[in-house]
């Protein structure tokens, strides 16, 4: 998320991390985005976010394992549910625009219940705040009614989302996320999802082709597959010391049901970060003579679209979390844009 959002024209007031590997690997990588006024290594819970002035955009990269489809999806209940972190945070800087990123099982939590209150919480952040746990667990009718009786001095947003396919944006991944995007009502204009740049191959995309240039659009490139992704990179070694770095072997990959690994001539199935950094069969490509190894973590980081330059702190499995964790690079610069778009014609 720093590099793409870097990318598409914003600086860095302040990074927060309390992982110490991907804290290391921020702080590694600054010369990619930028770097940043102030990099944090603290619990978001600690952070006074009163201390950054003028911010544009807050990005919240909020956990999404209490949504995930492999997760347990104990939801608001389970302990990394940081979104009241997030309001906070909106509420002491008050920012142009919020941006979330997370699972598009999100959407799906308890018939979309969540992604309602949680819409209606950043429309009025600082009343949600003063609402407390409760919000979670209202009615989205009551809630409402119960937010814009708050004080008219109270700041509030407009909020949209949208659930968008990596892929479509010329990611060699099938990985579809939700974004929330909260405008402050002082913006002029609203935000509106990036444009695809891929599509799907095949007969539907034939068909599609032909339907396009009816329209007089420009005929859109298929999908990138892991082979285009990968297919310079050399056989990976058994050593750990590489160029590309991270490009080495590790053993153990097998397939199970339901997760066979990935095909060369597709993109990619989408990563995970895995129980304990070790993802699996979600992270394997499929071999021609049936078997399956793990992608390297030089592998892994051009399906999430990261530069070669990029280099991971700590060990095999911090590398592993950090990468299925990551919003794709491209996929971050493209919603940046978008939301960089809304903010200068507003400032116009």
């Amino acid at each position: 998320m720093a590099i793409g959002l870097s990318r598409a024209g914003f600086s860095h007031a302040a990074l927060v991390e309390s992982d110490p590997a991907a804290f290391a690997t921020l702080v590694a990588n600054a010369e990619l985005f930028g770097g940043a006024d102030d990099f944090v290594f603290d619990e978001v819970q600690n952070v006074d976010y009163r201390q950054y002035k003028n911010v544009d955009l807050l990005a919240a990269g909020a956990p999404c394992q209490p949504w995930s489809q492999a997760g347990k999806r104990l939801q608001d209940r389970d302990h990394r549910n940081l979104f009241p972190e997030v309001l906070r945070a909106q509420s002491e800087l008050l920012p142009r625009a919020v941006l979330i990123e997370n699972v598009r099982g999100l959407a799906a939590a308890r018939s979309g219940l969540f992604v309602e209150r949680l819409s209606l919480a950043l429309e009025h952040p600082q009343s949600a705040v003063a609402v407390g746990p409760a919000i979670w667990r209202a009615v989205p009718e009551d809630l409402r009614r119960e937010l814009d009786a708050a004080p008219t001095n109270n700041v509030r947003y407009r909020v949209r989302w949208a659930t968008l396919q990596a892929a479509d944006y010329g990611i060699p991944q099938m990985r579809s996320r939700l974004f929330l995007v909260a405008l402050r009502n002082d913006v002029v204009g609203d935000w509106i999802p990036p444009v695809p740049t891929h599509r799907r191959k095949g007969v539907a995309g034939l068909k599609n082709q032909a339907r396009v240039a009816t329209n007089g659009h420009p005929l859109l490139p298929g999908w990138r597959t892991v082979q285009e992704a990968i297919g310079d990179l050399p056989s990976p070694t058994r050593s750990d010391v590489v160029r590309p770095s991270w490009h080495f072997h590790q053993p153990g990959a097998r397939s199970y049901n339901g997760h066979t690994g990935s095909r060369p001539d597709r993109p990619a199935k989408t990563l995970k970060a895995g129980v304990h950094g070790v993802a699996g069969g979600e992270n394997t490509l499929r071999l021609r003579n049936g078997r399956v190894r793990y992608f390297t973590i030089r592998e892994a980081a051009r399906l999430q679209t990261f530069p070669d330059a990029h280099e991971f702190a700590g060990s095999w499995c911090d590398a592993v979390r950090q990468v299925g964790n990551a919003v794709p690079v491209v996929l971050a610069e493209a919603v940046g844009r978008s939301i960089m778009s809304v903010l200068t014609e507003s400032s116009v």
